[in-house]
């Protein structure tokens, strides 16, 4: 079978049994079935990552990042809105560096906690700015969320740099 006929073969396999196409016995790893093959590209948790989970979630992730920056630029309807603009930015960066000031960086626990903490940071945060934008019988127009996002993050920003002056040189 030449080259050219392997490959549609394999690309025809992926697309129909996606996650069938997967012996972690062999490196590199062959389809039982056909003839499409995928690359190791590391070690977790003693198995196999496969090159195609990183193309996934690479997938994932980048879904991700649109779908938020299309809510972000329909909720202020600007198309350069960006997470800075509203305090979100700021206000994960504050809830890290008061964890990091409060418990140091060198528990086990803090590889899981900054994640979660930084996320619930930029919950706040946002929340934070549309309690302050909303007015009672108007709700929230979108230039008053993009000046009340402006005025949280300077307020969020200097707390941090306050909080980082604090720092030692031993708790970072």
């Amino acid at each position: 079978m030449d080259t050219h006929r392997r490959k549609e073969k394999s690309q025809a396999c992926i697309r129909q049994r996606p996650f069938e196409c997967v012996d972690a016995a062999r490196v590199p790893v062959v389809c039982r079935r056909c003839v499409c093959s995928y690359e190791v590209v590391g070690r977790r948790h003693g198995q196999d990552v496969l090159e195609r989970d990183v193309h996934l979630l690479s997938m994932l992730v980048g879904t991700g990042l649109a779908v938020s920056g299309c809510l972000l630029q329909g909720i202020t309807r600007n198309p350069l809105a960006d997470p800075g603009l509203l305090g979100i930015n700021s206000g994960t960066g504050l809830v890290v560096v008061l964890y990091v000031l409060l418990y140091g960086t060198q528990s086990p626990l803090a590889v899981f906690t900054l994640p979660v903490l930084a996320l619930s940071g930029a919950g706040a945060a946002a929340l934070l700015v549309y309690l302050l934008a909303y007015k009672k019988g108007e709700g929230s127009a979108p230039i008053r969320i993009v000046m009340t996002g402006i005025a949280v993050q300077a307020g969020l920003s200097a707390l941090t740099t306050l909080l980082v002056v604090k720092l030692d040189d031993t708790q970072y």
